[in-house]
């Protein structure tokens, strides 16, 4: 029985796939590169795939077991840089790498990941089972390797975090806890970050506990050294556009937002007035 839930219309990899299989490279055969544009050459590739495990869906293919795959990659013929078409395209195949391939039934595969970092995060996912643990549960189980998230896990998060709207906030709260967290990867805690804001504001209204909370873990984010990277997009876009000082969103009354945590209200209110947010501030003092 899988491990990892299906669901195809989410925005995680490792949810969206109906298969995940991890391969060890066994043959790679390339032709010479050809130039399809002035900005990119081509070449084809056979590659002989060794099956390693299979981590989601069912399958004939058995562990241990060899296949080929056609692939095409892509390079850059200019020096500037900008996404390659083709999965593969960003790797090094040499015999002997692995990677895990992720493919919905019937079609190509929409992912190539190195194995290295790829298997790490989806066993972090894995631990959830199907049914899943709750969001909160889900985190709690992988926070003694906090440090080590990657990509894949801290994407997988995103996609689950309205499960935690609106009746569930002490999954949020956990959720908050690991973006405070110094530990965090700089990669992961931008994604969760910036997910916290473009989820309440796809849900709004959200409710004031769950915005106050968000303002507080901004403020422990923005002022540590860790979160600096973060702070314009923070203070220019996501936290005015959420109250609706800006954007479309109906204006957050400051009263019902602060309120909601009394407790919090003081360190909010500081970190506002020490980050320069004029925008903010106003909305703090009407």
């Amino acid at each position: 029985m899988d491990r990892l839930a299906l669901r195809p219309e989410s925005t995680s990899y490792i949810l969206r796939a109906t298969h995940i299989v991890e391969v060890a490279l066994e043959m790679v055969q390339a032709s010479e590169w050809q130039a399809v544009s002035p900005r990119l050459e081509q070449r084809e590739v056979h590659l002989e795939l060794k099956l390693v495990e299979i981590h989601k869906g069912t399958t004939r293919w058995q562990p241990g077991s060899v296949a080929p795959m056609e692939a095409v990659q892509s390079r850059a013929r200019i020096p500037r840089e900008f996404a390659l078409p083709g999965v593969w395209s960003r790797f090094e195949l040499t015999p002997g790498a692995r990677f895990v391939i992720f493919t919905v039934a019937g079609e190509p595969p929409f992912k190539v990941e190195a194995a290295e970092t790829a298997v790490p995060d989806l066993r972090r996912a894995q631990r959830a089972g199907v049914p899943e643990l709750s969001l909160g549960e889900t985190i709690a189980a992988s926070l003694g390797e906090l440090q080590n998230w990657g990509y894949l896990f801290a994407q997988y998060l995103e996609a689950r975090l309205p499960e935690s709207f609106y009746q569930r906030f002490d999954d949020f709260e956990v959720y908050l806890q690991s973006v405070e967290d110094p530990r965090l990867s700089a990669m992961a805690r931008r994604m969760l970050i910036a997910a916290a804001y473009t989820k309440l504001m796809l849900y709004d209204p959200a409710p004031p506990t769950f915005i106050n909370r968000l303002l507080e873990t901004t403020a422990v984010v923005l002022e540590a050294p860790y979160g600096a990277a973060l702070r314009d997009a923070v203070l220019d876009t996501y936290v005015p556009n959420l109250l609706g000082i800006t954007g479309g969103l109906e204006r957050k009354r400051a009263a019902d937002v602060l309120g909601a945590f009394p407790a919090a209200r003081g360190r909010i209110e500081g970190f506002f007035a020490r980050a320069n947010a004029p925008s903010v501030l106003a909305w703090l003092r009407p």
